[in-house]
């Protein structure tokens, strides 16, 4: 087992831009599927569909900015947290009550992540 000394020097020649390229990768992904889900609530707005547009326009608006929201207008800090995590389930469905494009995006991205780790994994194990 590796000290915490040897542990630091091994992750020395790690390159640290890679946090920032990967922290950059996270938040372009996110803006990309809040657009998707705007473009989509517009589409079914214009058909007539406006329970679905509802919908879709939950995966636009992220919890941070209704923390924010909610602190601006004078609310107290539990309630703003409240508010954030009511605002992240609806978005990210996690009821399964709210289907909308966001999450229906971050589930295909989370599957492909998987299935595309799964395949890395078995080739570094050779099989």
């Amino acid at each position: 087992m590796k000290t915490f000394k040897q542990f630091k020097e091994d992750n020395q020649h790690i390159p640290e831009g890679y946090g920032a390229i990967v922290s950059g990768a996270l938040k372009l992904g996110g803006k990309a599927l809040a657009a998707y889900s705007a473009y989509n609530a517009t589409k079914n707005l214009a058909k007539g569909n406006y329970g679905k547009a509802a919908l879709d326009t939950v995966g636009v608006i992220p919890g941070g900015r209704v923390f924010k929201g909610i602190r601006k207008l004078g609310g107290a800090k539990n309630l703003a947290k409240l508010g954030s995590a009511t605002q992240s389930t609806a978005r990210l469905n996690i009821t399964g009550k709210t289907p909308n494009t966001f999450a229906r995006g971050v589930d295909k991205a989370f599957d492909k992540s998987v299935e595309y780790g799964g395949k890395l994994i078995k080739k570094i194990r050779g099989k």
